[in-house]
């Protein structure tokens, strides 16, 4: 009995670890001289390699359209040609990531149902989660990664993915105000 305890322990003392490089790496990814999509892309690199979550090498960052109430993708990793048309902009409300949007809350799916819009023929079963990217009520936009169909959600796995959005909202902001500080700069 006291070995599985010192060995749930490790477990749990190496997730954590895990848990810390992952969200340095991508801060570390942020402080580098590249476009916010390069380092969305990074950063869902990143993600998608901690190793003990369940999460597929799929997925997508889209960002809030400061105009409508619409999220474009602007990062994504191992999507299919057929999403990246049909997902390319999400009204708020529609499929998992527009309802995430909207309600500015984590959306949870185990499989493909009637919230999943972008279907096509050949497509594979899967599950989402879907991650508001929200500071202090305002929407910065959706991190949408796939899991296994059938999956549950994990507790665990989505506070590491809240972290993770909450870096990315970081991230997101510090590129905005470069990016005005600059456009200021050459006027």
């Amino acid at each position: 009995m006291v070995v599985s305890e010192i060995e749930k322990t490790r477990e749990q003392l190496e997730r954590t670890a895990q848990t810390h490089r992952a969200l340095s790496d991508i801060l570390r990814i942020s402080l580098e001289p590249v476009d916010l999509t390069v380092v969305l892309e990074r950063s869902l690199r990143v993600m998608v390699s901690v190793p003990w979550l369940a999460i597929e090498a799929q997925g997508s960052v889209f960002l809030a359209d400061a105009d409508s109430d619409v999220l474009v993708m602007k990062a994504h990793i191992g999507l299919p040609c057929e999403l990246l048309s049909q997902c390319h902009q999400v009204p708020f409300g529609h499929c998992l990531c527009g309802q995430a949007a909207a309600m500015r809350e984590v959306v949870f799916a185990d499989r493909v149902d009637e919230r999943h819009a972008g279907t096509y023929e050949g497509m594979l079963p899967h599950g989402h989660y879907c991650i508001p990217l929200v500071s202090d009520g305002v929407l910065f936009g959706v991190l949408n990664l796939y899991v296994k169909e059938g999956h549950l959600n994990q507790q665990e796995e989505q506070q590491f993915l809240e972290s993770a959005a909450d870096v990315l909202v970081g991230v997101i902001k510090r590129k905005h105000a470069e990016e005005s500080l600059r456009e200021s700069e050459e006027r």
